[in-house]
């Protein structure tokens, strides 16, 4: 009688799919009470709203200097065009 390795059960994840990594977030109350309300409406964990987020979501990135400097010369135009 001979005895297999595998019992059954699950097959292994992927390096790939593996979730492994930990991140720590501080939030105030007024996004904490966001994002509950996220995961409420969506019917899911907090974690999987944060995950689909970061994954299909869109951060728009700080204005750098030489945008500040082209948005004053902008107005500057603008202000001329009114007069």
């Amino acid at each position: 009688m001979q005895h297999s390795k595998h019992t059954g059960g699950r097959p292994p994840l992927s390096k790939a799919r593996k979730q492994e990594y930990r991140i720590t977030l501080r939030l105030d109350t007024e996004h904490k009470l966001r994002l509950q309300a996220l995961a409420r409406t969506a019917g899911r964990p907090r974690t999987e709203v944060l995950r689909q987020l970061i994954a299909v979501g869109r951060v728009r990135e700080r204005l750098r200097r030489e945008h500040l400097d082209f948005m004053s010369q902008l107005k500057g135009m603008a202000r001329n065009l009114n007069q």
